[in-house]
């Protein structure tokens, strides 16, 4: 990935974290406190990945809309199986 050029066609409203879920899901509720969670996306592929990136709802400064819509990709495909994707 060129993160350069992507960083460049990014809209000023955007930010880009880069890295382990793990790792980043503090730090963005930390930098877009008080900005309340009204959608979220799992995009992991794995499930370990998706087990992390639930800590997004358990963050002491967390806060969302009263119903947040989730939204996980990969999911219902006859090819996968239980160890697989979110």
């Amino acid at each position: 990935m060129d993160e350069e050029q992507l960083r460049s066609k990014l809209d000023s409203r955007t930010t880009l974290l880069l890295g382990n879920v793990r790792d980043t899901v503090n730090r963005f509720i930390e930098e877009h406190d008080p900005s309340p969670l009204g959608f979220v996306s799992f995009d992991m592929d794995l499930y370990s990945s998706t087990r992390d990136a639930f800590r997004i709802f358990t963050h002491a400064n967390k806060q969302m809309l009263l119903h947040t819509p989730l939204y996980f990709d990969d999911m219902g495909s006859f090819a996968y199986h239980d160890h697989a994707g979110e």
